[in-house]
């Protein structure tokens, strides 16, 4: 970024990476560095930057119907189905979920 003598706000765009998994957000940060003839303040100079997902959850699957007649027409196995393979294409979760499920034979 370069500012002129005077101006003293500066913006810019920043691209995302569109994926149709639900995630609650996704979070990133940006830092100005390798500042010349000014000075960046104590604090001023990270920023932590948060995206809403507006994907429905577990997936988009059955969004239109959910959202024209609040899922009467969707049977609740289907949704039960696409929230299993949500857990299992999310990373970190489909591994607790196979221990928690072995764990869980255990005390049978």
């Amino acid at each position: 970024l370069v500012f002129k003598p005077g101006e003293h706000f500066q913006s810019f765009e920043v691209s995302l990476i569109v994926n149709h998994i639900w995630t609650a957000t996704r979070e990133f940060k940006i830092r100005l560095r390798q500042e010349r003839n000014c000075e960046l303040g104590k604090y001023l100079h990270t920023c932590r930057v948060k995206v809403i997902d507006d994907n429905a959850f577990p997936s988009n699957k059955y969004r239109t119907e959910l959202e024209k007649d609040q899922g009467k027409d969707v049977r609740g196995t289907w949704l039960f189905w696409e929230y299993w393979k949500w857990n299992f294409y999310s990373s970190g979760i489909s591994v607790k979920t196979v221990v928690v499920i072995l764990m869980d034979q255990i005390g049978n």
